[in-house]
């Protein structure tokens, strides 16, 4: 019998998704985790446990047998049934001018900024940015995640701003306790759309396609996002998902989404090359101004529907904004010593006691002056 079934069955009163990954002895092992929450969707089709409002598993008490003896059949290929279905909680939708800003003529002066401040300002502008890899499962709905849906657009056009209210009410309690925890830290989320879902591991998994970034604020009781430009940056996890299943090289249809200047394309640029890219994969219409209700996990697909995501440790930006916060605190002198006080304006001392070049292996006169210049 089924470990997973036997460990829900041994707690009547319910056990949560990380508790159950605890006992299994499956929390720090990526396979493994998707391994048994997919024996779990598993055994809820079958008709052999189930997960309450609470968000506890728990083994039905109906008759099992038939249930046992039932076939297993792939999740793809079965009918929805309620759990595949994730909800979307209303927002509304507005967009209005940016109203430039006028530069700051008053201090002309040219004293050097303090490097401290300065790397941390590097650190908060890379923070402010939560857009990165992502791929996210039904658990984490409501925690990491949340879909949401209304009347679009989605997108800022050039010279607007959107502006996104969202009822607190309508987030799960989790979600509404992440914000609280971040708030004044890192208001910056990431606009995911579309959605693309698929499966990885017999699990259903949820990927946004393009990402715009977004600050929020709590406003009484609702939750009110700003997204200040149009610049939809591709989701690299999508792009090795989609590469797949579409034969694309995966290089090659990263490319396809780069933009020439290095940031992200304009949304209506993005949407033309995705539509011509992917085309067998898109279910609908992909426009973003009349956004799905519900995204149904068992369908796969790329869909006209939207999500927030809250950054997290594992985006590619956070392991930068870790050493910047390191390299923050070193002292002037060490930073004047490393490449970044040339950057910064900071003169190190002389070296009066230079290191003398070790001829390890062969080398050229320029390569020797390069060795010498560098040790110097």
């Amino acid at each position: 019998m089924s470990l997973v079934l036997n460990t829900v069955r041994a707690f009547p009163r319910g056990r949560t998704t990380e508790e159950l990954l605890v006992l299994l002895g499956a929390s720090f092992s990526h396979d493994k985790r998707l391994a048994a929450v997919a024996e779990l969707d598993q055994l809820m089709r079958d008709g052999l446990v189930e997960k309450a409002r609470d968000g506890r598993w728990r083994a039905k008490r109906a008759d099992v047998t038939d249930a046992v003896r039932a076939p297993v059949t792939g999740g793809a290929a079965g009918t929805a049934t309620q759990a595949d279905i994730i909800h979307a909680a209303a927002a509304s939708f507005d967009t209005e001018p940016i109203v430039g800003e006028q530069p700051d003529t008053e201090d002309t002066g040219e004293e050097a900024p303090d490097p401290q401040a300065l790397l941390r300002y590097w650190r908060s502008a890379l923070r402010a940015d939560p857009r990165g890899a992502t791929t996210q499962v039904f658990d984490k709905h409501g925690i990491e995640w949340a879909l949401i849906a209304g009347r679009g657009p989605v997108r800022p056009e050039d010279d607007q701003r959107l502006r996104i209210s969202i009822q607190l009410a309508a987030l799960d309690p989790s979600f509404q306790e992440a914000l609280v925890r971040r708030e004044g830290n890192e208001n910056a989320l990431a606009v995911g759309w579309p959605m693309a879902v698929g499966r990885r591991g017999g699990v259903p998994i949820f990927q946004p396609v393009g990402m715009l970034a977004a600050n929020w604020t709590r406003e009484g009781e609702s939750l009110e996002l700003s997204v200040d430009a149009n610049d939809v940056l591709v989701n690299p996890d999508w792009v090795k998902h989609a590469a797949r299943l579409s034969g694309w090289k995966r290089d090659d249809l990263a490319d396809l989404f780069h933009a020439d200047d290095g940031i992200g394309l304009r949304a209506s640029d993005f949407l033309e090359r995705l539509r011509t890219a992917v085309a067998s994969q898109i279910r609908g219409r992909i426009i973003g101004e009349d956004l799905a209700s519900q995204l149904d996990g068992s369908a796969q697909g790329i869909y006209d529907s939207a999500a927030i995501f809250l950054p997290t440790d594992s985006s590619f930006t956070a392991g930068a904004a870790r050493d910047l916060d390191s390299i923050a605190t070193w002292p002037r002198e060490r930073i004047s010593r490393s490449a970044l006080g040339a950057v910064l304006g900071i003169a190190g001392a002389a070296n009066m006691d230079p290191v003398p070049a070790i001829d390890a292996v062969p080398l050229n006169r320029e390569q020797l002056r390069a060795v010498q210049g560098a040790a110097g």
